[in-house]
């Protein structure tokens, strides 16, 4: 065959091949994303309030299963959780303190101590809700928190809605802000570790651990304008279900990925989790038009529970670490969802540099940068504890590739044009230099269609010619 039928045979087949698909790769072409921000590799720590004379900054307590939710600056508030607070040195605790992480000094403030009094007879700037783990939170920026359910110290789950308004840094009952009775007051049932999303105007949530051996697929909103939950109908629900993640894109479709359905290993104390019935299943809640569907995905993550989640600023879904099936099976892997082409990719990250296997962790975005908190997994000295340090992970500089695959399906169409342009003008060159090079020295004398052949050995009677 010749020369130049066989390179353009090659690359057409390099451009268009389509082996088959096993799994997605993104390759960070600048290093390791994650950094270390601050707290203790060290597990177990209590709570650190910064003194006037101390170099050491504020910093929650080490804890899990906490509520977090982050505003459009990027200030992101910390409730409660599972830990240590200044006073918990030996005995992890059920915590009620608030806190808010400053974007753009990087530093912690304590708004709520741990412990304040919820008695409905104290003054309102003590009241507070009950000390909890896995509760629902959500806000509107600069004016108030919403917060929703959990699960107490006690093992009792929670239906109680509580306003922490900013500006005048005090929390009430939603009931007494309607002047009404708890009996009075409509609200989903009692519930821990639910999924959640924060639209502009509401607060939506799905299922949730609803009894200790009951699960819920159920959907309530709760209205920031006139500050009221209602119930959603929405047709073909996935099976009642907890524990998993949950993102929105910019047009309030709700997305979901993994979680359990036991809600028995999902209510237990952070040491004795051996999760069961764990699932990987992809849905997608239309608000629009008030219906559920399950995505079809080629590959996914794993199934877990208690995985971190936060979205970019291109609409792309992220989820890191989380709790598999198995004996203490903790991980620390990270992948991202493109909602548009329905595609889970795992990230190729150096995990010398990255947070320790973990779960139950609070994650956030915020200045193109994510970060993770807390949770519960190995220490700095690869000791089960719980956990108080904070990480950022920098949007990396990716290079698609997928095992068992051409990384050009996953590519816009505007990038495939282009390369394939590029891939076809290389051809057309290289399918040209060969011509030319068996028509060497073939050369035109006069401005006309006839070509004559030169030979190496140049006539007398002619100019010997140079060719560049």
């Amino acid at each position: 065959m010749p020369l130049e039928l066989i390179f353009l045979a090659v690359t057409l087949s390099i451009v268009t091949s389509q082996p088959p698909i096993s799994s997605s790769y993104l390759f960070d072409t600048k290093g390791s994303p994650w950094a270390f921000q601050s707290g203790s590799k060290l597990g177990n720590q209590p709570s650190h309030l910064q003194a006037r004379a101390s170099d050491v900054d504020s910093t929650p307590g080490s804890r899990e299963g906490s509520a977090g939710w982050s505003n459009s600056a990027g200030h992101f508030y910390l409730f409660g959780g599972k830990g240590y607070d200044a006073e918990s040195t030996e005995t992890p605790r059920y915590l009620n303190d608030l806190w808010v992480h400053n974007a753009t000094t990087q530093k912690w403030v304590m708004l709520k101590e741990n412990g304040v009094s919820q008695d409905k007879n104290s003054s309102v700037k003590r009241m507070q809700p009950k000390p909890r783990k896995g509760a629902m939170i959500c806000g509107i920026e600069g004016v108030l928190l919403l917060l929703f359910g959990g699960q107490s110290a006690d093992g009792y789950l929670l239906s109680d809605t509580w306003i922490y308004t900013i500006p005048t840094d005090s929390w009430l009952p939603l009931y007494i802000h309607h002047k009404i009775s708890k009996d009075q007051a409509i609200h989903p049932s009692a519930r821990t570790a639910a999924f959640s999303w924060c639209l502009r105007d509401r607060m939506v949530i799905h299922g949730g651990v609803v009894s200790p051996s009951g699960l819920g697929n159920d959907v309530w909103e709760f209205s920031f304008q006139n500050l009221a939950w209602k119930e959603l109908v929405a047709s073909s629900p996935p099976l009642s279900h907890c524990c998993g993640s949950s993102w929105s894109d910019y047009h309030e479709n709700l997305f979901i990925f993994g979680g359990s359905r036991d809600a028995a290993t999902a209510v237990k104390e952070y040491g004795d989790y051996s999760p069961s019935h764990l699932h990987h299943e992809t849905w997608m809640l239309s608000l629009s038009n008030s219906s559920w569907s399950q995505l079809k995905t080629d590959f996914s993550p794993p199934a877990r529970q208690f995985c971190s989640h936060w979205r970019d600023t291109k609409g792309n879904l992220w989820l890191t670490h989380g709790l598999s099936s198995g004996k203490n099976k903790i991980l620390n892997d990270t992948w991202k969802f493109v909602p548009a082409t329905h595609t889970w990719f795992e990230m190729s990250i150096n995990s010398s540099n990255a947070p320790s296997a973990r779960f139950h962790s609070v994650a956030w975005f915020a200045k193109d940068t994510a970060h993770i908190f807390g949770g519960f997994g190995y220490n700095g000295r690869g000791q089960m504890s719980l956990l108080n340090d904070l990480w950022s992970y920098r949007l990396p500089s990716l290079l698609a590739f997928s095992k068992g695959e051409s990384f050009i399906e996953h590519f816009t169409p505007g990038l495939v044009f282009l390369i394939t342009m590029a891939s076809t003008a290389s051809v057309v060159c290289v399918f040209g230099l060969v011509f030319c090079m068996k028509k060497t020295f073939e050369y035109p004398f006069r401005a006309s269609s006839t070509a004559y052949n030169v030979r190496y050995t140049p006539l007398k009677e002619e100019t010997s010619f140079e060719f560049s």
